[in-house]
């Protein structure tokens, strides 16, 4: 029995939710164990201000308001109610879930679900639904912690127990997985996907995460099962209804897609689909609708789509676009192709499916397989064959048949070639059909045909006649018969121009679209039936249907290349391929070389042109065209191919028995070209010309014999002899046409730049020459060698060397091949040159090409004149092509064998000559160069100049051609060569040119050098490895200068030698010109290896000097150029020790400037490390102190600061040799030390930084700061023993620490002026004049920027302290300078800043401490990180730190409070003001770090805290100020208004009684106060939301004392109301106590004499109007202002406690209000009075009743009181509220007295009868009454009224005596009074009042 209670027990205690055995509470919001101690109200009170949240982003949640969020649902326990009342329960809270699941991740949602864990338990009786609320975020934590809460035990969600154990997040393939294996699961997601497909309203993230979900589940099955579609069906059905969202139709746009291609549907659910995706389809994914029916037509194989489906996608907008757009993207043939068939087959039913079905053909770019399917249909349509046609009525089968015939033909025109091949499928189709059906088949192919042909009437696509194929099909058919047809047809038919021609033009003269059979004409132009391409070429209109010039050129180039190889002869093929070959050249040489006819001509133009050619085949007759092409010689008429077309005629115009016929035919075209090369045979003079040649054929033939009876002999042997003198007749002939031609070519070739352009005619050469058949290239050499010699301004020349040089070896001057053609160079063209040009032999053009080379080098620097040449001046083009043109020919005559080139190399010599140069020079000048710089690096180029520089001197005689030691210096660089051959060919040069008598007395030095070289020849030049030639080489120089005398005269040798590299420079190009080429130039490769024969002989100290220019240039060519540097390096070798010891002291000349420059940068590094290697222990010790000096500044510069690590290495192990010396190094750090001391000085002038350059830098201008600390570093790792006097370089060091301290400082504070100087600039510049604005700015700092240049110091403090440490200076000492020197820029950041803060508001907070961090801040952190690692001693800097930090704290607070000036108007902007507090707090976190002992974060904390508030003080400060200055302003505008103009202008209405000055014054009062309003509301808001972007911008920084912030804000907030209050009390002149004043002036209670007394606050207030400002301000803000105020309180900053609550109560500030407006109206109401009463009293007491004369009119004074009271009634228009008055004061207007007038005059005696009557009425004053009165305008205008009468009542009875005048005077008065003030008074008992006092008056 126990076990099973404890059993029983156990089961209870897992069924309770995990929160209750821990004894806690379930929250997604708090802590288990928080969430006990929270109430269930106040969770209430957290989900309702969620569910209101969510109320407001979605009405639908308003359903549930009643049922789980009212008051009566938290009272509910479900434990407690019965079964039916939970279920009730369950249904509202599973359908709040479901909606609340798009809104999961809302703070709000979370809200709302904490109430429902808490009051109803979702987590334990709706875990199912609860789950699927979140489960669309399974990824989130959030979801994670409402499983953790959830009882999953007997749920849905079992499986996620590893989740709620883990608490790891279910990944979304986990969730998959789990679909595939529980089909129950997989349902359940089903049907709550469709549950939420269904949901009207925003759908959320739960529609999206089901599709994706059912979408990667179904793709995940391997097989799709039976059971799993009808699960998804509802879910389609409710995702793809057009009632559903965007959302949810694309999910289910996903889900149905990939169930179409996992799984073969049936058809009805096929069918089915398509209908729901094409009837769903919406706005904006009607692209994506049509991918889906595209992937399920492909995937379902559908051929027809349904009509239902159809239907709905036809309507949908712009489905051609559409379409068109998908097809761009996809292979859409599957949607495609039934779409077109069912357009087609609906096309007669309504108009929207023929429109739609042409927007289809005519933007969408159709396949091949889609048009042959809509031609199909569209054929069926229109023939009537189908069984559906619309052939069942005459009227229906016509439409039928025009609707189809239409769409056809658009598709021909959109799509012609795919339409073409689905019109011969169409016609073999029905052929087929034709040949095995019986007469029904005939019909239906006779009507297709008929059909086709009607509606294809003119077009390619339509049917040939004759044949089963189409016009198109038939062009390219394996007949040729039929191919032949075809053409003809195209000829023949009316509409050729129609089907030929192509699309519309770009542009006038821009050729059409290519026409739809162009790809076809094209094949039938190359076709290898002569008959079709002869054909083809003359078809009218080629051009135009082609479209493409380009390719028509080809093909016609491309035939006629066929048709030259097959043409000789006498042979049928020859005569047909002649025929193509004249149509060819016709159509290519003419036809195409003009312009593309202009649109405005029309097609027909060209047609016209081209239709002149006969059909027939032209016979190959030698007769001349009859008609001679008119042409007009205009360069503007050239074609774009004119120029190809000219290269093409060169191969065609020439003369030979074969070709005679083609020759007449091209020279015809070519006529009609209007290339500059073809202008000649457009002259009369060619074609007298060509005509004489081809006479003289005739004129030479031979006579027949005659016999004795005169008959012709006809034996065979005279026949024989009449043919061959006739063949040799046609050869002369011929050759003279064709030199007539090439002539006429020569002169077009040579009609220089006018008539070509610049450089057009080598571009045409090249061109040509490229293009060219054999024949062609052959003929252009021809015309160009002969064009050269008429070559006036060199473009021939530049021509001709371009086309050599291009065919150099392929077919050129170098390719010596066998079976070229005989060769002469002056007389080229021979009988077998001209037969293998007419045959295109390639082997033709090599010797003509060196026939042309030859005449171009006799025509270079000369001009032709008959067989001889006339020399001109060189250029340096010219001096380019001999240079190029001898290497090139050396390197071919070497490899064909010597002499090929002989001739052309004297020419070339002949032209160096003529240019004004020396032969000798130039050849041995190529004798020296880089055997490996030249073309294929051979080494032909020295070896051939070597060989001809022997030769030419042997013959002319080295006397003769003054041969100096230049030559001897190539000659010497030409033995060092490394290939034997070079070698021997210069040592036979030196033999051959050695000087005669070189061993006499009287000879020059260097011809001891030349018989030494010459005696060692044999060994210099041995071929053999038992010979060391180099060693020969070296000893006779050696020899050589030993033997040329004294040291001396050696030097004077060495000199000689050198003068190609010291004297005349250095020349990497050939260029000469004029006397330049007359001397032997050197380039690097040949200076480089004289230098390196030279070593070791000679004084090194004369080969220093004298080659000091070249080193100079070798240094200026930079590292780009390798043998330059190589160079450099073989010269700096020879500044050696000796010439150390030659340097003199007081100069040094040009080598140890330059070799200094070697030392540094730029120049190259391998020179750098060569000339640092240079300076060993003995080299530096061998130079004079000044140099050595500089030499070790160098040495130390380049250890620290060379960009190369190899000069760097280089530099320390010289010094590492080297033995230093103190003086040395204390040179260099004083130098430094007064650089500096001259930067800190902060120069501001040029002089003076002039000055300051030359204190830093010595005389060659190296930087003596760098130099100093470089020196300085070098100290400091050389050991000790290695420095001379160390101890001595304390003192200077010390003195360079102060130095650089200071001079950063400087530095620092120029950069900051800068950086000023350009934010001022750019603040002042405007848009326009931004650029000229920042270039001042630049001008203006650039003074600083080069002052921060000036002191280069790259020796920080840190490492000068640890060198001063070294050396011994006490810690102490450096302590206090380091400090003291980085105080100075501090102190200079911390006094800018503390006056910008002081002179006024700071704009931009954030900038303020921003650029305050980036100057003091960031100098203190650098200043204290830089201590930490330099002193241990931290006393110095924390004490350093608290005085500045104490100043910096100070600056900040006064800048970010609004400046010296916060109590004033002005105030720093709160935006940006936290930011920088933050930002002070990030930068001062970081020095807290570096100096702890400050407690920078407390005090940081502190001026975060105090900045706040006094910002939050200032900006309410100066709302107070601006408050008070608008109520003075207006009090002044209103006086000012008074004084100008009385009473406001009131007087204007006095006399009437329509108020007609009522507007002018009330408007203005009302103006007054809607300013004082707007002041105020806007004002107060300004701060409020100044405070709000406080709290706003950086939360954290208030978030500990949040609370007291609100408290300051609304504290600040009821002192500036109380503060507005109290000025208007003050303004008002009313007492500070604020009591309503009661009580009267003693004065007016009866006439004392004199003056009444004024009010107590008469004196202080202004006048009267303006207290009906104040006061309606006053009610404004009782009854709005205040109200507005504490909303805004309230949305701002609302109270978080009561104690905040009671710092600004509403109702008791408007209640304050409320007062002072009635105390201002009693104020204005006791003003009015007491001047109306004073005026009254002093006219009464003045006047002379007893005498009074009989009355004529009112009195004045009435009369102004009237007046008065009308300027009161004005006054108080608008300003005040009516009370009542505007609607009743006419009421009484027209009364009479109350009483009649007496008529005689009474007694004083027997008024004062009555006095005891009307003292008992004086209640009616004004005074009595105060306490009552309202601030109405009805209620302060009967008071004054009244109070006016009450004082005509008091003065009249004091009035001792009347006359009866004077009484009639007082009737006259009340009369008047009593017709007019009644309008003033409207309130019952005020009218009692005047009545009353009027009838007073009388009595």
């Amino acid at each position: 029995m126990t076990s099973a209670l404890a059993s029983q027990l156990q089961v209870v205690a897992a069924s309770r939710p995990q929160e209750e055995r821990l004894r806690g509470k379930a929250s997604l919001l708090y802590d288990i164990r928080e969430a006990a101690d929270i109430d269930l109200q106040t969770i209430y009170s957290v989900g309702l201000q969620g569910f209101n949240e969510l109320t407001r982003l979605d009405g639908r949640f308003e359903q549930y308001s009643k049922s789980l969020f009212s008051r009566a649902g938290s009272e509910q326990n479900r434990e407690l109610m019965d079964r039916e009342a939970n279920a009730k329960l369950d249904q509202q809270i599973e359908g709040y879930l479901r909606l609340l699941s798009g809104y999961y991740l809302n703070p709000a949602a979370t809200k709302t679900l904490e109430y429902l864990i808490r009051r109803y338990k979702i987590h334990v009786h709706n875990v199912d639904a609860a789950v699927t609320c979140a489960l669309p975020y399974h990824s989130t934590p959030e979801f994670v912690k409402l499983v953790q809460l959830c009882n999953l035990e007997n749920t849905s969600f079992y499986w996620l127990k590893g989740v709620k154990e883990t608490g790891a997040a279910p990944p979304r393939d986990r969730l998959v997985q789990r679909c595939l294996r529980d089909m129950a699961f997989f349902s359940f997601v089903s049907d709550t996907a469709a549950t939420a497909a269904s949901q009207k309203g925003v759908p959320g993230s739960a529609s999206s995460f089901y599709a994706v979900l059912l979408t990667e589940t179904i793709a995940e099955m391997k097989k799709v099962e039976s059971s799993v579609v009808p699960r998804l069906l509802p879910y389609l059905e409710a995702g793809l209804a057009p009632a559903a969202s965007a959302e949810q139709y694309a999910g289910a746009l996903m889900v149905g897609v990939q169930l179409s291609v996992s799984a073969s549907l049936a058809l009805p659910l096929t069918e089915a689909l398509l209908e729901g995706v094409a009837k769903g389809a919406r706005a904006p994914l009607h692209a994506q609708a049509l991918q889906a029916l595209l992937a399920i037509c492909g995937s379902q194989r559908i051929r027809d789509l349904p009509s239902r489906a159809f239907k709905h996608l036809v309507k949908m907008p712009d489905l051609p676009s559409r379409v068109a757009d998908m097809c761009g993207k996809y292979q859409a043939e599957s949607l495609v192709v039934p779409l077109v068939r069912a357009l087609a087959q609906s096309a007669t039913q309504h108009a929207n499916y023929e429109r739609v079905l042409g927007g289809v053909v005519n933007e969408v770019k159709l396949s091949d397989l889609a048009v042959r399917a809509l031609v199909q249909e569209l054929v069926t349509l229109g023939s009537g064959s189908g069984v559906d046609s619309a052939a069942a009525t005459p009227a229906g089968a016509e439409h039928g048949w025009e609707v189809a015939a239409r769409s056809i033909r658009m598709v021909d025109v959109k799509h012609p070639l795919a339409c073409s091949a689905a019109v011969d499928h169409v016609l073999g189709e029905a052929a087929r059909r034709m040949a095995t059906k019986d007469g029904e088949g005939n019909e239906e192919g006779k009507a297709t045909a008929d059909f086709l042909r009607e509606a294809l009437a003119g077009s390619a696509a339509g049917p040939l006649p004759g044949h089963a194929a189409s016009l198109g099909a038939a062009l390219d058919h394996p007949q040729a018969g039929l191919r032949e047809a075809a053409l003809r047809e195209l000829r023949n038919s009316g509409a050729a121009s129609k089907v030929m021609s192509g699309g519309a033009r770009k542009s006038s003269n821009a050729p059409p679209a290519p026409g739809i059979i162009s790809g076809a004409l094209l094949r039938r132009v190359t076709d290898d039936v002569p008959r079709i391409a002869s054909l083809a070429a003359a078809l009218p209109g080629l051009r135009v249907a082609v479209g493409d010039d380009e390719a028509l050129f080809a093909a016609a180039v491309e035939r006629l290349r066929v048709a030259s190889a097959h043409f000789v002869g006498k042979n049928e093929t020859a005569e047909l391929e002649r025929g193509v070959a004249k149509r060819l050249v016709k159509l290519a040489c003419g036809t195409l070389a003009l312009p593309f006819p202009r649109a405005k001509d029309g097609e027909g133009v060209e047609v016209d042109r081209e239709e002149s050619d006969s059909e027939a085949e032209e016979s190959d007759s030698e007769a001349d065209p009859d008609d001679k092409p008119a042409v007009e010689d205009v360069r503007g008429a050239l074609g774009n191919l004119a120029g190809r077309a000219a290269g093409l005629a060169l191969g065609h115009a020439v003369f030979s028995p074969a070709t005679r016929a083609v020759a007449r035919a091209t020279i015809a075209a070519a006529k009609r070209n209007l290339h500059p090369s073809l202008a000649e045979l457009r002259t009369d003079a060619f074609d007298e010309a060509l005509a004489k040649a081809q006479d003289a054929a005739g004129a030479a033939s031979p006579e027949p014999t005659k016999g004795k009876k005169g008959k012709k002999a006809s034996t065979e042997a005279t026949k024989a002899e009449d043919t061959a003198a006739l063949k040799e007749a046609r050869a002369r002939s011929d050759a003279a046409a064709n030199a007539v031609v090439i002539g006429a070519v020569a002169k077009g070739i040579a009609a220089g730049v006018d008539a070509w352009g610049e450089g057009e005619l080598t571009l045409w050469a090249l061109e040509a020459w490229r293009d060219g058949s054999p024949g062609a290239r052959a003929n252009l050499l021809l015309a160009m060698r002969d064009a050269v010699a008429m070559d006036a301004d060199g473009s021939v020349r530049e021509a001709l060397w371009a086309v050599l040089r291009d065919s150099w070896t392929e077919g050129g001057a170098a390719d010596f091949s066998e079976g070229a053609a005989e060769e002469n160079l002056e007389e080229p063209v021979t009988a077998e040159v001209a037969r293998a040009i007419a045959r295109n032999n390639p082997r033709v053009t090599p010797p003509l090409a060196r026939a042309a080379l030859h005449r171009l080098m006799q025509t270079i620097n000369g001009k032709r004149n008959g067989k001889k040449t006339v020399a001109v001046p060189s250029s340096g083009a010219s001096a380019g092509v001999l240079d190029e043109a001898f290497a090139r020919m050396s390197i071919a005559d070497g490899a064909a064998g010597k002499g090929a080139f002989a001739a052309s190399f004297d020419a070339l010599l002949g032209a160096v000559e003529r240019g004004g140069g020396s032969s000798v020079g130039f050849l041995a000048t190529r004798a020296a160069s880089d055997p490996g710089g030249g073309p294929d690096g051979s080494t032909e180029v020295p070896r051939t100049a070597l060989e001809l520089l022997a030769t030419r001197g042997g013959q002319t005689g080295v006397e003769s051609q003054k041969i100096n030691s230049s030559v001897l210096a190539v000659l010497t660089v030409a033995c060092t060569a490394s290939k034997p051959a070079v070698r021997a060919a210069a040592a036979n040069a030196i033999v051959a040119l050695a000087p005669k008598g070189a061993g006499s007395k009287k000879a020059p030095p260097t011809h001891a050098v030349w018989r030494c070289l010459k005696d060692a020849a044999a060994d210099v030049g041995s071929v053999t490895k038992s010979v060391d030639a180099g060693a020969a080489l070296c000893d006779a120089l050696a020899a050589g200068f030993a033997a040329a005398g004294s040291k001396d005269e050696s030097d004077v040798a060495l000199r000689e030698i050198l003068a190609p590299l010291a004297s005349l420079g250095i020349s990497d190009g050939v260029g000469f010109s004029g006397g330049d080429a007359i001397e032997p130039r050197l380039g690097a490769y040949g200076g480089r290896r004289l230098v390196a024969a030279l070593k070791g002989v000679g004084s090194d100290a004369s080969k220093a000097e004298a080659l000091a220019p070249a080193l100079r240039w070798c240094l200026a060519r930079g590292e780009g150029e390798g043998d330059a540097v190589e160079l450099a390096v073989e010269i700096i070798e020879t500044f050696t020790v000796d010439y150390a010891k030659s340097i003199s002291g007081a100069t040094s000349g040009e080598s140890w400037r330059v070799f200094a420059s070697a030392l540094v940068a730029p120049s190259p590094a391998p020179a750098r490390v060569a000339a640092i290697c240079r300076a060993t222990p003995d080299f530096v010790d061998s130079l004079p102190a000044a140099r050595r000096g500089e030499l070790l500044r160098i040495l130390f510069t380049a250890v620290g600061t060379d960009a190369d690590a190899g000069a760097r290495a280089a530099a320390r192990d010289a010094i590492d040799a080297l033995k230093l010396l103190a003086d040395d190094i204390v040179s260099l750090v004083r130098a430094a030390a007064a650089a500096a001391t001259t930067t800190a000085a902060s120069p501001s002038t040029k002089r003076s930084k002039v000055s300051a350059q030359k204190a830093g830098r010595d005389a060659d201008g190296f930087d003596a700061v760098a130099a100093a600390v470089a020196a300085l570093e070098v100290v400091g790792w050389k050991s000790p023993g290695d420095v001379v006097s160390r101890a001595d370089l304390a003192g200077p060091c010390q003195e360079l620490l102060a130095s650089l301290l200071d001079a950063a400082a400087a530095a620092a504070a120029r950069r900051r002026r800068r950086r000023e100087m350009h934010e001022k600039a750019s603040e002042k510049a405007s848009e326009k004049t931004s650029e000229k604005a920042s270039e001042k700015a630049d001008e203006a700092g650039g003074d600083a920027g080069d002052e921060e240049g000036a002191s280069p110091s790259t020796l920080d403090a840190s490492e000068c302290v640890e060198l001063l440490e070294r050396l011994g200076t006490p810690a102490g000492e450096l302590q206090g300078a380091y400090l003291a020197s980085r105080r100075v820029a501090m102190d200079r950041s911390l006094g800018d800043a503390e006056s910008i803060a002081s002179s006024s508001p700071v704009p931009d907070a954030r900038a303020f401490v921003v650029s305050l961090s980036a100057s003091f801040l960031e100098d203190f952190r650098e200043t204290a990180a830089e201590y930490a690692e330099l002193f241990k001693d931290r006393e110095p800097l924390v004490a350093l730190g608290r005085e500045l930090l104490q100043r910096y704290f100070a600056a900040v607070k006064l800048g970010l409070a609004g400046g010296a000036g916060a109590g004033g108007v002005g105030t720093a902007p709160a935006k940006g003001l936290m930011a920088a507090l933050a930002q002070m707090a990030a930068d001062l976190s970081g020095i807290n770090r570096l100096v702890p002992e400050i407690r920078l974060a407390d005090r940081a904390a502190e001026v975060v805290e105090t900045a706040t508030r006094e910002r939050v003080g200032a900006a309410f400060r100066a709302l107070e100020l601006k408050l008070a200055a608008a109520v003075e302003r207006v009090g002044a505008d209103v006086e000012a208004r008074v004084t100008n103009a009385g009473v406001l202008d009131g007087e204007d209405g006095a006399d009437g009684e329509d108020g007609a000055g009522e507007g002018k014054a009330g408007a203005f009062l009302l103006g007054r106060f809607e300013e004082l309003r707007d002041v105020t509301l806007a004002g107060v808001k300004e701060p409020l939301a100044d405070t709000r972007s406080l709290l706003e911008e950086r939360p954290v920084m208030v978030s500990s004392w949040r609370e007291e912030f609100e408290s300051l804000v609304r504290g600040h907030a009821a002192s500036t109301l109380d503060a507005l209050l109290a000025g208007l009390r003050r303004a008002g002149g009313l007492p500070s106590g604020g009591g309503v004043v009661t009580e009267a002036p003693r004065s007016l209670g009866g006439v004392q004499g004199g003056v009444p007394e004024a009010p107590r606050s008469a004196s202080a207030a202004g006048p009267a109007p303006v207290l009906l400002v104040f006061a309606r301000l006053a009610s404004f803000m009782e009854t709005d202002g205040v109200p507005t105020i504490a909303r805004t309180l309230d949305a701002f900053f609302p109270a978080s406690s009561e104690a905040n609550q009671t710092l600004f109560v509403e109702k008791q500030r408007a209640e304050s209000y409320a007062r002072l407006a009635d105390e201002l109206v009693c104020a204005y109401v006791l003003a009015s009075a007491t001047r109306l009463s004073l005026m009254i009293r002093q006219s009464v007491a003045l006047a002379r009743w007893d005498v009074a004369n009989e009355p004529r009119d009112v009195s004045p004074v009435v009369i102004e009181v009237v007046q008065q009271l009308c300027a009161i009634e004005t006054e108080t228009a608008g300003i005040l509220e009516d009370g009542g008055y505007s609607s009743v004061r006419l009421v009484g207007a027209s009364s009479g007295l109350t009483s009649e007038a007496p008529t005689t005059g009474i007694d004083r005696g027997v008024a004062d009868l009555f006095r005891g009557e009307s003292s008992e009425q004086q209640g009616d004053g004004v005074f009595e009454h105060l306490s009552s009165l309202e601030p109405t305008r009805a209620s302060a205008l009967g008071a004054v009224t009244k109070s006016a009468l009450k004082s005509f009542v008091e003065c009249v009875r004091n009035v001792r005596r009347f006359n009866r005048c004077g009484y009639q005077q007082t009737q006259v008065d009340a009369a008047y009074l009593d017709k007019r003030v009644r309008r003033f008074v409207s309130i019952e008992w005020d009218v009692a009042g005047v009545a009353r006092l009027i009838g007073a008056m009388v009595s």
